[in-house]
């Protein structure tokens, strides 16, 4: 699966990632550069925005190949 995540666009609940075969989708030219990672949020460093909340996962686990341009 890809789940797509933007700004501005509120924050996505990401349940039940499995990294390897689910994708994030960074929309509007967001880049696996833009973020940051704090237990299980995904934040886009600029703004401070909570871009997605994984349950259950650490999203220091992932990684550039969890993600692609949409």
């Amino acid at each position: 699966d890809t789940i797509v995540i933007a700004s501005g666009e509120g924050m996505d609940t990401i349940r039940f990632f499995q990294p390897g075969v689910d994708k994030i989708g960074l929309a509007d030219g967001l880049t696996f550069n833009d973020l940051s990672f704090s237990g299980n949020k995904i934040i886009e460093t600029s703004t401070n925005e909570v871009l997605a909340k994984l349950p259950w996962f650490n999203t220091a686990h992932l990684d550039s190949s969890d993600f692609l341009a949409v």
